[in-house]
């Protein structure tokens, strides 16, 4: 789950800090090592936090929904979760 926000974070230029804003889409690129053999690699990958990963991010207290007139533009803001004493 932390991954995914970090990803997103990443490949917009931020750093994860509390309370800021993360686009639930972001644009990648591969990295050719990881990339398999004999498939052609794109430059760029779409990618999105997917339901069930936001819906998880969500249910632990990382972040909250801030909805958005198009479905698909949504963003998560992330909350830190308070160490115990």
């Amino acid at each position: 789950m932390c991954y995914a926000l970090m990803a997103s974070a990443v490949a917009h230029g931020m750093m994860l800090e509390p309370d800021m804003i993360v686009p639930r889409c972001f644009v990648h690129g591969p990295d050719p090592e990881d990339w398999p053999d004999g498939m052609k690699m794109p430059e760029t990958v779409e990618a999105i936090i997917e339901n069930g990963v936001s819906s998880d991010i969500l249910k632990v207290g990382l972040a909250k929904l801030l909805p958005r007139p198009i479905r698909r533009m949504r963003h998560i803001e992330w909350t830190p979760i308070k160490s115990a004493p």
